[in-house]
């Protein structure tokens, strides 16, 4: 939500709009407070879907408005993605790729600008949330100009099986989602806490503190 409203605050002419914009947020924030209360996951995805759909109309420029909304694209697009990543799954154990951040910019523009059901924003955020995962699994078995390969096929075996498992899938069922994402931002955040993670400039992945000179001693 944060990212969201910088992104509609630092533009001159979404900034117009902000006041508008902020009821979309504060009423996912009333959400989230009824949520604690009831505890209800299926409402709370819900509410995180409704939020997301109206955000968008904010954060689409001029550009994106172009495009007809089609909810019924973007599906056939997410399950084209995800069959291109079980397909060259191979390059997440390349050096120095960028494969889950090229197929999350793709994500991103795809419902964007043609909007998206409830199963395109589930994945999109888990595929996101690996992406943070893998970054410190990569550099965690990086060493010596050498990337484990096998250790990383090893780490990321049940992560990749789920979400190329849900392109079968119609509709995602939410409790199981929920525990698998939850198993991956568990892991994440362990990391972080491990290895007191130092964030580099924008673009560039982020390297655990301890590993920082180690990687950059590494590729010179």
């Amino acid at each position: 939500m944060a990212n969201d409203y910088l992104s509609i605050i630092n533009h001159p002419d979404k900034s117009k709009k902000i006041n508008s914009a902020k009821v979309v947020g504060e009423r996912l924030i009333s959400d989230v407070k009824n949520f604690l209360k009831e505890q209800n996951e299926e409402n709370l995805w819900n509410d995180f879907y409704k939020y997301n759909i109206n955000i968008n109309e904010f954060l689409r420029d001029e550009i994106d408005a172009h495009y007809l909304k089609n909810p019924p694209f973007s599906s056939q697009s997410f399950n084209f993605l995800l069959n291109y990543i079980e397909n060259n799954i191979d390059y997440l154990y390349k050096i120095n790729n960028r494969f889950l951040e090229s197929i999350l910019t793709i994500m991103s523009r795809v419902i964007r600008n043609h909007y998206f059901n409830h199963k395109e924003l589930m994945v999109y955020l888990y595929i996101k949330f690996l992406d943070f995962l893998y970054q410190y699994l990569y550099f965690e078995n990086f060493s010596n100009n050498q990337l484990n390969k096998e250790k990383l096929k090893k780490d990321l075996s049940d992560y990749l099986e789920f979400i190329i498992s849900l392109k079968e899938k119609e509709k995602i069922d939410i409790y199981d989602f929920n525990k698998n994402l939850w198993k991956i931002v568990k892991r994440w955040r362990e990391m972080y806490i491990f290895y007191k993670v130092a964030g580099l400039k924008s673009g560039e992945l982020f390297l655990p503190l301890g590993l920082k000179q180690i990687k950059s001693d590494e590729h010179k």
